[in-house]
C-alpha cells in the first residue's frame, strides 16, 4: 500500500496541510450557499418552537456567527502556526487529497483505528493527528464534512457552529419548560454565555462537545420526565454519546453521572417516609458509584481496543 515517489510528491503539492493555508478563493462560493441553507432551515424550523421563544432563535444563531471571526482573527494572529481547529482541516485535506492520489489508501486510513495506523509503515508523511485518540476521531468527521461540501475550513466550522447552536438551544429549551416565565435571563446564560459561543464557533473538539451535551441532555429529559420513550428520541441519545465518547469520554461519564444523581434526588423526594430515605438513599448512591466505575472501565477497555 505504500505510494510511489510521484505520488508522494503529488499528495505534498496537493495537501495544504504543508502551506498551512485555512482561505481559499472556494469559500466565496461554498461560505454563502453554506450559509444560505443554514438561514433558511433555521427560518423554516422557528416555528416549531415554543412561541415565547421564537423571537430568540434566530438572535441566538446570528450572534454566534459573530464569534466566527472573532476567533479567526485572534488564532490567526496569535497562532499562525496552527491550532487544534487548523490542523484538523490541515490532517482531514491530506485525507481528501491521498483519496484523488489512491483511494484504498485513503479508505485504510479512514476505517481503521489509531493503533491499526501506528503500526503501519507509511511511506510518506501522515499528519500526526491520525495517530492521537481523541484529534483522530474529529479529523475523520472533518474529512467527511468536507468531502460532501467541497473542501473549506469555513464551510465545516459553520456546520459544526451550527451542531454546537442546537445543542445548546436544546439545553435552552428544557430550562424553559422547567421553568417557565424566565425566557430573557436563560437566553442570556445559555445561549449568549461569550465563553460558549466562542469557543464553539469553529470546526473543534468544544463545538462537536457542547452540541453532544445539548442533544444528550435534551434527550434524556424527553424520555425521563416527559416520558417520551420513542426511537427517535433514544436514536438521538447514542448517536451523540457515542460522539461525546468518542471525543471526551470523561464529559460523557460526568453528564451521566450528573443526570443520574438528579433522576435519584427527585425520586426520593417524593417519599414521605424518612426511614425509607435513609435506609434506600446510601444504597442507591453505592450502587450509582459502582455503576460509574464499571462504566469508566468499560470505556478504558474500549479505548484500549481502539488503541491496539
Amino acid at each position: 500500500m505504500d505510494l510511489t515517489l510521484q505520488e508522494i510528491e503529488k499528495l505534498n503539492e496537493l495537501s495544504t496541510h504543508v502551506y498551512k493555508m485555512v482561505f481559499f478563493t472556494r469559500d466565496f462560493l461554498i461560505v454563502p450557499i453554506i450559509l444560505f441553507f443554514i438561514l433558511w432551515t433555521l427560518q423554516k424550523t422557528k416555528k416549531n418552537q415554543p412561541f415565547e421563544l421564537q423571537k430568540y432563535y434566530l438572535k441566538g444563531y446570528y450572534y454566534r456567527l459573530l464569534m466566527i471571526p472573532l476567533f479567526l482573527l485572534q488564532h490567526v494572529v496569535l497562532y499562525p502556526w496552527g491550532v487544534d481547529a487548523f490542523n484538523y482541516f490541515w490532517a482531514s485535506d491530506q485525507l481528501i487529497q491521498l483519496t484523488k492520489i489512491k483511494p484504498s489508501m485513503a479508505w485504510y486510513v479512514l476505517t481503521h483505528s489509531v493503533g491499526t495506523l501506528q503500526n503501519f509503515p507509511f511511506n510518506f508523511d501522515l499528519n500526526e493527528f491520525y495517530f492521537k485518540d481523541n484529534e483522530s476521531f474529529l479529523v475523520k468527521i472533518t474529512f467527511i464534512i468536507n468531502l460532501i461540501i467541497g473542501n473549506s475550513f469555513l464551510g465545516s466550522s459553520l456546520i459544526a457552529s451550527l451542531y454546537a447552536y442546537i445543542g445548546t438551544w436544546k439545553i435552552y429549551k428544557v430550562l424553559n419548560q422547567s421553568y417557565p416565565g424566565h425566557e430573557k435571563i436563560f437566553f442570556i446564560t445559555t445561549v449568549l454565555l461569550p465563553s460558549v459561543a466562542f469557543w464553539s464557533s469553529i470546526s473543534a473538539k468544544e463545538a462537536y462537545c457542547i452540541g453532544a451535551m445539548g442533544f444528550i441532555y435534551y434527550s434524556l429529559t424527553r424520555m425521563y420526565e416527559h416520558k417520551e420513550f420513542t426511537r427517535k428520541n433514544l436514536f438521538i441519545f447514542i448517536i451523540n454519546a457515542i460522539i461525546l465518547f468518542y471525543i471526551k469520554s470523561y464529559i460523557l461519564i460526568a453528564l451521566l453521572a450528573s443526570y443520574s444523581l438528579f433522576i435519584i434526588i427527585k425520586f426520593f423526594s417524593g417519599i414521605k417516609s424518612k426511614v425509607i430515605k435513609y435506609v434506600t438513599l446510601p444504597i442507591s448512591m453505592m450502587i450509582l458509584v459502582f455503576g460509574l466505575l464499571r462504566l469508566m472501565d468499560s470505556f478504558q477497555g474500549q479505548l484500549q481496543k481502539i488503541c491496539t
